[in-house]
């Protein structure tokens, strides 16, 4: 695993072979479309990602806990049944299948979602 200097070795997308993303403009703004050799497919699960990043960081903004990686990751796997019931009534679960193959078979997942795809 290849340390990127200023990102901590755990960050998530290490796990998931995904790019990292370190510029702030690319985390706040959703601006992923720059990053070179991803498809499209890994841009949007980046995407949705950082979504659920910023929203645990705001759940635990004024409280007296911080917000951690299992926090996120209960955030994702907790919407991603859902997104699978998206793919399939659009009938287009080879679309669910790229977008998410990364997370879904990652080591270390709270819960086994690997039925999904």
């Amino acid at each position: 695993m290849k340390k990127v200097p200023g990102v901590p070795i755990k960050c998530g997308f290490y796990d998931l072979g995904l790019p990292p993303t370190t510029d702030p403009q690319q985390v706040l703004l959703d601006a992923v479309g720059d990053l070179p050799n991803t498809s499209k497919g890994t841009r949007t699960l980046i995407k949705i990602l950082h979504h659920y990043g910023r929203k645990t960081i705001l759940m635990h903004w004024m409280g007296g806990v911080s917000p951690t990686m299992k926090k996120w990751r209960r955030q994702v796997n907790t919407v991603l049944p859902l997104y699978k019931l998206t793919f399939e009534k659009r009938g287009n679960m080879t679309k669910f299948t790229k977008i998410w193959e990364p997370w879904l078979t990652q080591e270390g997942l709270d819960v086994d979602y690997r039925n999904l795809i």
